[in-house]
């Protein structure tokens, strides 16, 4: 396909704009309107990330509730059990301190996932202040280099 001849370039005139072309104005309004829209965009993420972080660490505080649960729980129902069991071998005081320290070892077990847990929703945290600053330092570079096209012709 051949090209459509282009009419000859005119110099702008001073004060004017050429043709075509958006005018400061128009242009630093639509800067202003970009960067409104990149921080509202930054809003939002931050608060996706926010509910994130907050759906992971209600799966950690469920396994902490969760081993708090159970430790309760076993103590009430295997204790007994347990002691009559051991106390036919071993006197009951000695038969309720190891099966206290058996169901303390299991909640601390349920603990420390749960801590885990938790610190790990930790660090999927929203950062939105790093972002923007990001976010600004591109426009600066983007009107640093539109200056420096302007200057060029």
């Amino acid at each position: 396909m051949a090209q459509q001849p282009q009419p000859p370039r005119t110099p702008p005139v001073s004060g004017a704009s050429r043709p075509g072309q958006p005018s400061i104005g128009e242009l630093v309004s639509r800067i202003c309107e970009n960067i409104m829209d990149l921080i509202r965009s930054e809003l939002a993420l931050a608060r996706a990330k926010g509910v994130r972080m907050a759906t992971a660490m209600s799966a950690g505080a469920a396994f902490l509730v969760v081993a708090g649960i159970m430790a309760l729980y076993g103590l009430g129902f295997i204790l007994s059990a347990v002691v009559d069991l051991i106390a036919l071998a071993l006197p009951v005081w000695a038969a309720e301190l190891i099966v206290a320290a058996v169901l303390l070892l299991v909640a601390a077990v349920a603990a420390a996932l749960g801590i885990r847990r938790l610190s790990a929703a930790k660090l999927d945290a929203p950062d939105p202040q790093a972002r923007l600053k990001d976010d600004v330092d591109a426009v600066k570079r983007a009107v640093a280099s539109g200056l420096e096209r302007g200057g060029q012709q």
